[in-house]
């Protein structure tokens, strides 16, 4: 038999085991023996061939059709993957089918940036036994338009701060707070409206007004006890924000470029008079304003996550462009960055506590609270119930100026007001101490009586008594209060001037009045009966009292 050349075969139609019919090629025949042949084979489809996602997690999956020269559905062609979306070269785990289709799906990973991916895939078969694979690849983008990643670093102490971006799990400090975790002891906002700071801790119900809406473009002071990074994820903010006449607390919503506070003030415009940020190494704040040079230590780079006092003279609304931030460059910072590096005074000071009634102890809401530095002349007020937990107070101090809000040995007097006239109490004054510059905070409880509808001396305790006694009693206006002690004979035996009290009880060892069983050349008296009175104003009382020794 004579062997037939290669151009007799070339054109002829083969058929397969599968039902295949292919036609033969000169190289198919000069690669010799066969049992299956392939013609040159093309990635005719992947849909979708262009993909847009928003959020991680997100799965796509793609239908990729393999069709030879003649269009006719390539079954059994192997597809490999190359996904830079995941980073990964891989082969599909099944071959076409009879229509020449195969499906690949991609999840987008967990903190990937925005951005278009390439995905490309090749399509394989075997022409023959002795020959290459024929090939085809197509390659499709996946374009990446949505969530974010942003680090946060908080140090211990006193954090200028903001949301990097708009993260759908915070919608109130409430929100950010358990974001945050147990590290952080209170979230200070700025009420434009009152002109004061106010103070959100985690312990106050979601109802307080102080667990205001955390917003795009505004900034916050975040109280940590312990230093830790925080992940936040989602969209860009918008860019417009608004800045009120005065004093705003507020940050850049997104990523402007590479920003000093030249070029924020320079953005802002002639309303911006000063822009204030927290040095985190002083740990104080300090100023930049406009018409300081651009070499100034405190012209800083503006930063993700941070918050800045921005003061104006006029109101204005700005629209920031940019992208979402992303992780922020802030690094760790020392222990206690709230106070000065001698630990003896802090920018920021919060005191608060409870108001109740002596003689219940139960809870009073709606009492004006002041609390006063004496030492600085700064003042700051609350109502109780109105932003913490019930029948509680607090008030915020923040010294913007580079100085301090308080240091140790500084006296802080906190008075409560009714203005309903059915409580009143005495001011409370205390001395700050070391241990409450570290911590940032001070509480102070008060209590306060029942004012009585009449004045009232009552029973001394105990009685009888030795060596010394108490005497209890009842004013229903503020007045100057003596207490007389006399004699059987009628002799002055003391004389205990208590000065001018407020209305209320005085019922408590705290408050009643006391008697050492001394006269008032500090000699022990005889046992016996004795005498005292009481001169409150105009109002006169007297009882009886023992001395048994």
């Amino acid at each position: 038999m004579v062997a037939a050349s290669p151009d007799f075969f070339t054109g002829m139609k083969l058929t397969g085991q599968d039902g295949d019919s292919n036609t033969l090629y000169e190289e198919d025949i000069k690669a010799g023996p066969f049992d299956r042949l392939t013609p040159n084979l093309t990635i005719t489809s992947v849909e979708p061939s262009v993909v847009q996602t928003k959020d991680w997690a997100e799965s796509v999956t793609y239908t990729i059709t393999v069709k030879d020269a003649s269009g006719n559905p390539v079954s059994g062609a192997t597809i490999t993957v190359e996904d830079s979306l995941r980073a990964l070269s891989t082969t599909a785990p099944s071959t076409t089918d009879n229509n020449g289709r195969i499906t690949y799906t991609t999840t987008v990973p967990n903190g990937t940036k925005n951005g278009t991916y390439n995905i490309a895939f090749i399509a394989s078969k075997s022409r023959c036994t002795n020959s290459a694979a024929v090939t085809g690849r197509v390659q499709v983008n996946h374009v990446i338009t949505g969530k974010q990643a942003a680090r946060v670093n908080l140090a211990t102490g006193l954090n200028m701060f903001s949301v990097p971006m708009n993260d759908t799990r915070i919608s109130r400090l409430s929100d950010l707070a358990s974001l945050i975790g147990a590290e952080v002891t209170m979230i200070i906002s700025y009420d434009s409206a009152a002109g004061k700071f106010v103070t959100y801790m985690p312990t106050f119900p979601e109802t307080s007004p102080a667990n205001v809406a955390v917003k795009g473009g505004v900034g916050y002071i975040v109280m940590m006890k312990e230093a830790k990074s925080v992940t936040f994820q989602g969209l860009a903010w918008s860019g417009d924000i608004s800045l009120s006449a005065g004093k705003n607390l507020m940050s850049i919503p997104v990523n402007p470029g590479i920003w000093r506070l030249s070029n924020l003030a320079n953005f802002i415009g002639p309303e911006v008079t000063m822009i204030i940020s927290y040095n985190r190494t002083a740990g104080k704040f300090v100023t930049y304003m406009p018409t300081f040079p651009e070499t100034s230590p405190t012209n800083v780079i503006v930063e993700g996550g941070v918050g800045y006092i921005v003061m104006m003279k006029a109101a204005k609304n700005v629209t920031f462009t940019g992208e979402a931030w992303e992780t922020t460059p802030m690094s760790a910072a020392p222990v206690s960055l709230m106070t000065h590096r001698n630990g003896t005074t802090t920018s920021v000071l919060v005191v608060e506590g409870a108001v109740c009634r002596e003689d219940t102890g139960m809870e009073l809401n709606g009492m004006k609270v002041t609390t006063r530095n004496l030492n600085v002349k700064q003042t700051a007020t609350d109502s109780t119930g109105a932003n913490a937990a019930s029948g509680r107070y607090i008030t915020t101090f923040v010294d913007l100026s580079g100085s301090y809000a308080a240091k140790v040995g500084d006296v802080f007097e906190v008075s409560v007001f009714d203005a309903t006239g059915t409580f009143s109490g005495n001011p409370l004054r205390y001395t700050v101490t070391p241990k409450d510059i570290q911590a940032g905070i001070v509480s102070l409880d008060i209590m306060l009586s029942p004012i009585p509808k009449e004045n009232t001396l009552l029973a001394n305790y105990p009685n009888p008594f030795n060596p010394d006694t108490w005497i209890p009693y009842k004013l229903k206006e503020e007045t100057e209060v003596t207490i007389l002690i006399y004699s059987i004979s009628g002799q002055i035996v003391k004389t205990i001037h208590l000065g001018r009290r407020e209305a209320g009880l005085y019922l408590t060892k705290e408050k009643a009045a006391y008697w050492d069983g001394r006269n008032s050349e500090g000699e022990k008296v005889s046992s016996g009966v004795y005498f005292y009175t009481l001169q409150a104003g105009k109002f006169r009382a007297m009882r009886k009292m023992f001395i048994i020794k």
